[in-house]
């Protein structure tokens, strides 16, 4: 139950992410790795770009690369905070759960003695029976 929490919150936060990505992100990481890809193929060619393909590969390319790291960003970082809200409820579930277990161990360790003496108490009460006997205990 350690790591039931923060895999639940972080399973949560990689769905939070893509549904952020795609409402948000794709656009814009579209956009900047266009913005990017022109610049590129700018200082690669020179001038105003013709309608050649390789700076269109190029601008290509980088558009996919923006798209990509964009949505590599909003599922990395909603999945790191939804784990670390469910690390934080683990945590304060684990105190609550340690003062329960101090309580436990406590019940078991009286049990223990009560064990201990009863087995005194019936070594006690054999060996009185056998003193009336007239036996000898074992």
């Amino acid at each position: 139950m350690k790591k039931q929490m923060s895999q639940k919150g972080m399973y949560v936060g990689a769905g939070a992410g893509i549904m952020l990505f795609a409402l948000i992100g794709l656009l814009p990481g579209s956009f900047m790795g266009g913005a990017i890809g022109l610049s590129i193929a700018t200082h690669i060619f020179g001038g105003p770009l013709g309608s050649a393909l390789l700076p269109r590969i190029i601008v290509g390319a980088a558009m996919v690369f923006g798209v990509l790291l964009s949505g590599l960003l909003f599922l990395v970082g909603a999945s790191s905070v939804g784990w670390l809200v469910g690390y934080i409820i683990d945590a304060a579930r684990r105190d609550k759960t340690v003062e329960n277990t101090s309580a436990i161990e406590e019940n078991s360790v009286k049990k223990v003695k009560l064990q201990e003496s009863n087995r005194v108490d019936s070594k006690i009460i054999s060996y009185v029976h056998h003193a009336e006997k007239g036996e000898k205990p074992a």
